[in-house]
């Protein structure tokens, strides 16, 4: 079970993408407001709707799983983990912008997965395009990983 936890942390080309926008989003929110607060509460939001719609689109498309939901909930642990490492990295070096960088690369991966969620639950919700470019990193990034 521990080697599947750690092979899904292993970023995907659609994932990489995604963290590194998200990662220079949050590093230019951090030069311009310093103040992380506001961020890390619309993060853990993000973070708790992301894992809401995952466990809804698993129910409405019958493939709910007790060890998946684990998996996320896992995952999630580690993410936060990962976040309160860079906020003490930044309190050594006195700047805040690399958990600015973590949340907002974190932050930008969760929110891309909600749509992405509720996309296959109400294929009409989200527009046509988004979802055609969303599949197709995702697929760009499937073919690369294995």
């Amino acid at each position: 079970m521990l080697s599947e936890i750690l092979t899904e942390l292993i970023p995907s080309y659609f994932e990489r993408f995604v963290l590194a926008i998200g990662g220079v989003l949050g590093w230019m929110w951090g030069m311009a407001f310093g103040d992380v607060h506001l961020a890390m509460a619309w993060f853990l939001t993000i973070m708790a709707s992301d894992y809401v719609s995952g466990v809804y689109r698993a129910l409405r498309m019958g493939e709910y799983s007790s060890k998946k939901g684990l998996n996320g909930i896992i995952k999630k642990f580690l993410i936060l983990w990962l976040c309160a490492l860079a906020h003490g990295l930044d309190v050594i070096i006195g700047l805040t912008i690399i958990q600015s960088a973590f949340i907002g690369a974190f932050g930008l991966n969760e929110m891309l997965s909600i749509i992405e969620n509720l996309g296959r639950v109400h294929p009409g919700l989200i527009p046509e395009q988004i979802q055609n470019f969303l599949t197709e990193l995702k697929t760009r990034g499937l073919a690369r990983r294995y």
